[in-house]
């Protein structure tokens, strides 16, 4: 019995501990809500990423409450109406129907910007356009550096061991 126990039993518990419950040890503050795991960041809803963008477009464009009411609405408008594109899209593997949609989608953006154009000024503009700049340049990085882990690449390919024919 002692040496089912030990034979078993106890590599049993040791991989349990490694691998864990799947919870996370770390226990949420009261009243806040639970830590997401790490590296969850892009698993953010439609709402939850323009409360983030509007989070920090307000104090970057120092957006008075009014403007900063009136940005969200305009860019929730224009986040609706290129998801309602892309829903379309993914129904067809279609190019000529995803470079259509493509068009679609910077004509939205170029709504957007002219809507946006009305409600702040020639400064907050230019410093909406810097943001966009920056938000361009960190999702190059972030693609650049998930095709350099190999994310989604081809494995690599192996080189042969010999001379073809020498039985190496």
């Amino acid at each position: 019995m002692v040496r089912y126990l030990i034979r078993y039993l106890v590599p049993f518990l040791l991989l349990a501990a490694a691998v864990g419950c799947g919870g996370d040890p770390r226990p949420a503050p009261a009243g806040l809500p639970p830590v997401p795991p790490p590296g969850d960041g892009q698993t953010l809803d439609p709402a939850q990423r323009l409360d983030k963008t509007m989070a920090e477009l307000t104090p970057l464009l120092k957006l008075k409450p009014e403007q900063a009411v009136q940005v969200k609405q305009i860019l929730k408008a224009g986040e609706d109406k290129k998801a309602a594109l892309f829903a379309q899209c993914e129904a067809s593997n279609n190019p000529q129907e995803m470079a259509k949609t493509f068009e679609q989608v910077h004509q939205v953006d170029l709504r957007t910007q002219t809507a946006l154009s009305k409600v702040l000024s020639k400064g907050q503009m230019e410093g909406y356009q810097e943001y966009l700049e920056q938000q361009r340049k960190r999702f190059e990085t972030r693609k650049r550096s998930k095709s350099k882990s190999g994310k989604g690449d081809k494995p690599p390919a192996t080189k042969p061991v010999g001379k073809p024919g020498s039985g190496m």
